[in-house]
């Protein structure tokens, strides 16, 4: 099984539930426009919501910076 960066970081969110990828490292992503072309889902689970936006918020900074599906 591959160890994506992007996976090891998420894995010390504090509201980390789960992540399931549905693309590979080099693999074309295109924008997603339905449940049926995200490239995958991740659970995040807290008690404190502004846990959970403080994580989702770190997430997508992740995927701006082009890191989402590096491989280590």
């Amino acid at each position: 099984m591959k160890t994506y960066l992007v996976f090891t970081i998420m894995k010390k969110l504090p509201s980390f539930c789960e992540a399931i990828f549905y693309v590979d490292e080099g693999d074309e992503i295109e924008i997603t426009k339905d449940v049926f072309s995200q490239p995958g889902t991740v659970y995040l689970i807290h008690h404190d919501k502004d846990v959970i936006k403080q994580d989702y918020q770190k997430i997508r900074s992740i995927e701006e910076s082009g890191r989402y599906l590096k491989n280590i």
